[in-house]
């Protein structure tokens, strides 16, 4: 979208949104890895902002209901 507002610099925004991309799934990984081994170790919250987090890491957490 921006590429067409500023054709000049598309292929700088395309670029751009690879190494974002790129660094979110590698953080994503780095997640998965380092939440691994307490995936099933239950642990307190005291409110659900966190649960799409949860959720996307199989975490499980006690607290308020989702």
């Amino acid at each position: 979208m921006l590429g067409r507002a500023d054709p000049e610099n598309k292929g700088r925004y395309a670029s751009n949104a690879d190494k974002l991309a790129a660094r979110i799934d590698a953080l994503d990984r780095e997640l998965r890895d380092v939440l691994a081994p307490v995936r099933d170790v239950p642990f307190v919250v005291f409110h659900d902002a966190y649960q799409y987090f949860e959720r996307s890491y199989a975490l499980r957490a006690v607290g308020p209901s989702p």
